[in-house]
């Protein structure tokens, strides 16, 4: 199972092709094949939520993958952020299909 957590920095389509290459598998820079995955846990935070869907979403919609799970919850404070405002989490686990 690989993770791969997203923000809202970098653009969808970033996080979208991300996810397809990691269940199609690609050449990385030193001219290796890396194999594809079986299992994606893709995870958001916040305002991020909407991109890992979206990157949840692409592979299933190319026919890469189906979403087995999805989980949500707020992470647990630590001492130093007491008394804030907590953001959601969001976590899709998304398997290949065979």
């Amino acid at each position: 199972m690989v993770d791969m957590k997203v923000t809202a920095k970098k653009s969808i389509n970033f996080y979208m092709n991300s996810a397809k290459a990691f269940f199609t598998g690609v050449v990385d820079t030193e001219g290796k094949k890396r194999e594809p995955v079986c299992v994606l846990n893709i995870s958001g935070l916040g305002d991020a939520i909407n991109v890992a869907a979206q990157a949840a979403g692409a592979v299933v919609k190319e026919g890469l993958a189906t979403i087995q799970k999805i989980e949500t919850s707020y992470p647990a404070p630590s001492p130093a952020h007491a008394g804030k405002r907590f953001r959601l989490l969001k976590k899709f686990l998304v398997q290949a299909r065979t």
